[in-house]
C-alpha cells in the first residue's frame, strides 16, 4: 500500500498546481515540527513558550500544527525568545527512497528522521490518509547564536 501512495503522489506531483501546494504545505510541516521539537527539547509547555515569545497558545498550537502561516521574521523572533535561531537546510520535495534527509539538530542533540523510521517501520507520515503533505522535517533549529551577513 505504501508504494501505492507514493505512486500516486509522484503522479499528482507532475501537475505543477498541486505541487506548489504539496510544497507550501510541507514547509508548514517541517516548521511545525521544527517548533515543536524545539520547545520540548527546551523543557517548556506551549504557555510558557508563548509567554516567553509574547503571543498566545493558541497561535503556538497552531504552528505547532502547521495550521498557521507565519512571517519569517515572526518565526525568527518566537525562536530568539529561547535563544535559538532557523538555520536553512534545502532538500528534494520527495526523495528516491522515501526517507527525510535533514535532520534536526539542537546544539549536541541531533534526531535523525531516518533513524526514527527505521525503527518504527509500521507507521505512517501524518496526512497520508487525509490526502495532506506528509510531516517530513528538513528545518533546523540552532542554538548557535545568529551572525549577520
Amino acid at each position: 500500500m505504501q508504494d501505492s501512495l507514493f505512486e500516486a503522489l509522484m503522479k499528482e506531483l507532475k501537475d505543477d498546481e498541486y505541487r506548489r501546494e504539496y510544497g507550501a504545505a510541507t514547509a508548514k510541516y517541517d516548521l511545525a515540527d521544527a517548533l515543536s521539537e524545539a520547545r520540548i527539547q527546551k523543557g517548556l509547555t506551549q504557555q510558557e513558550l508563548a509567554s516567553l515569545a509574547g503571543v498566545s497558545q493558541a497561535y503556538i498550537a497552531k504552528l505547532e500544527s502547521g495550521e498557521a502561516n507565519p512571517t519569517i521574521g515572526h518565526v525568527g523572533r518566537i525562536l530568539a525568545a529561547i535563544g535559538l535561531r532557523l538555520k536553512w537546510s534545502l532538500g528534494p520535495l520527495i526523495s528516491a527512497d522515501r526517507t527525510p534527509e535533514a535532520s534536526i539538530d539542537l546544539g549536541a542533540i541531533a534526531v535523525d528522521l531516518a533513524e526514527v523510521s527505521e525503527k518504527t517501520p509500521n507507521t505512517y507520515s501524518a496526512g497520508q490518509e487525509s490526502g495532506k503533505a506528509p510531516r517530513k522535517s528538513r528545518a533546523r533549529v540552532s542554538s548557535q547564536p545568529s551572525t549577520p551577513a
